[in-house]
């Protein structure tokens, strides 16, 4: 869903005060179902949701009374509304404010997209098939025929079309801040509109770190969706704000000794997870500027699955550019400037990130 959806619903030209109802009519359906629920449109209906700032969208109505697993108990909403551009949204009240009848040109716009979107579906299934049939003729290259089926299986026209495996269970909603129990911990000071960072600071000042990992890949807002559900934005563009990546620095800082720190954003701190191996760490500053320090990402692909099923795979490495993007910006804002470490071997990274090892800080 996105933000508390002040939704408005339309509804179609309807049949409301004809009893003259015969078996099997649909139209004569949905009067049904209306009167019973109490409520002005039934399922089927095409109505415009208010979606803030006096913007109108069309959308079918797919659900009456429903609720959200994690929503307290007795909090229905009246409307489930698809909308014609794809996903879906709530109405929180029956409320001609919120929710009101469709004319007779957004059913024409409703039905065209409907029609659009069957078209959109056949001609997605026919590529899909040509592609896993050449994953299935790629018998002497059967990694690239893997990420070729990968590509057929997750890859869609329109958001959703394909989005196998994933179905937002709201008990089991992946938590977005990771935590080192039982790490010491350095706090950080927040960037802001007045935060100050004294001229040509080094990065390894405190100041200066904070307002980077701020600016870059910090919690700048916090919004609400009804009374007892909240989430976070940051800084760093995220797909559906799901953040699966995990910021780790490499370094000496204030009056640290070199080490493997985790960025925690919900308290804006480092974490520490364990000292730099002083020779091989000796080794990488040879190759650094002065005053540089390491930036490391990792993933937790479950936070992307749990919404988007397959595709969450390509969002993560989505996130991964924009992550860069951000400290790039972020770095920019300091005079400072960021380079990716192209020079490191694949065991030195893993050594350093210490991916696999075990929780315990």
């Amino acid at each position: 869903m996105a933000t508390w959806i002040v939704c408005a619903a339309i509804l179609t030209a309807s049949v409301a005060g004809d009893d003259s109802c015969g078996a099997g009519d649909d139209t004569c359906s949905a009067v049904s179902e209306k009167r019973k629920s109490g409520l002005r449109f039934g399922v089927g209906d095409v109505v415009q949701v208010q979606m803030g700032r006096k913007q109108w969208k069309v959308g079918k109505v797919v659900g009456l009374h429903h609720r959200e697993p994690s929503w307290p108990i007795g909090h229905v909403a009246p409307y489930l509304v698809e909308l014609s551009e794809g996903g879906a949204v709530y109405a929180p009240e029956d409320d001609p404010r919120l929710i009101r009848r469709a004319d007779a040109d957004d059913v024409a716009r409703m039905a065209k997209a409907e029609q659009v979107m069957k078209e959109l579906a056949r001609d997605a299934e026919n590529y899909k098939s040509m592609q896993l049939k050449a994953a299935d003729e790629l018998q002497v290259q059967p990694d690239l025929g893997a990420v070729l089926r990968y590509h057929a299986e997750s890859c869609h026209v329109r958001p959703g079309l394909y989005a196998n495996g994933g179905n937002m269970d709201w008990e089991n909603q992946p938590d977005k801040f990771r935590r080192v129990i039982g790490a010491r911990n350095i706090d950080l000071p927040q960037s802001s509109a007045i935060a100050v960072v004294p001229d040509g600071a080094s990065l390894q000042n405190l100041d200066a770190l904070g307002v980077l990992l701020h600016d870059a890949g910090g919690i700048t807002a916090w919004k609400s969706q009804g009374p007892n559900v909240k989430y976070s934005l940051r800084a760093n563009p995220s797909s559906g704000a799901l953040q699966p990546l995990e910021i780790y620095v490499f370094g000496a800082f204030a009056n640290e000794e070199p080490a493997h720190w985790h960025y925690n954003p919900y308290w804006h701190s480092l974490e520490h997870i364990a000292s730099l191996p002083a020779r091989p760490w000796l080794e990488v500053l040879e190759r650094l500027p002065t005053g540089a320090f390491i930036v490391g990402l990792t993933s937790i692909v479950w936070r992307n699955a749990w919404k988007y099923g397959d595709p969450g795979f390509r969002y993560t490495h989505h996130d991964v550019g924009h992550q860069i993007s951000s400290f790039a910006f972020a770095a920019a804002a300091q005079n400072y400037t960021v380079a990716l470490l192209d020079s490191l071997t694949d065991d030195e990274i893993r050594a350093f990130m210490r991916a696999d090892d075990p929780e315990d800080p």
